[in-house]
């Protein structure tokens, strides 16, 4: 008999996808009271993970400074567990 396995792709590096895509692929920016600011300077950071079937989720914070106020927004980034290819991006997650 031959088994074979499929390990699956790790925490690690489905997490640097998610990071990845987000860099690449997303242009924040910040709403003042009657502007609008391209924001070039922040900061990623994975505040929650958890694997769901064959996929990561993964919950990440973007913030900057702008001025004196900090300026910050949830996002959730889900990387298929099987193939490291993002399954679904959801911009306003809670």
């Amino acid at each position: 008999m031959f088994f074979c396995g499929c390990q699956g792709v790790s925490k690690d590096d489905a997490e640097q996808t998610a990071l990845i895509f987000l860099h690449e692929n997303v242009k924040f920016y910040a709403k003042g009271e009657n502007t609008t600011t391209n924001v070039q300077r922040y900061n990623m950071e994975v505040v929650d993970s958890y694997k769901d079937g064959n996929y990561w989720n993964f919950i990440v914070r973007v913030s900057s400074t702008m001025g004196n106020e900090t300026k910050q927004a949830k996002m959730r980034v889900v990387v298929d567990a099987k193939t490291n290819k993002i399954a679904s991006f959801d911009p306003k997650a809670e």
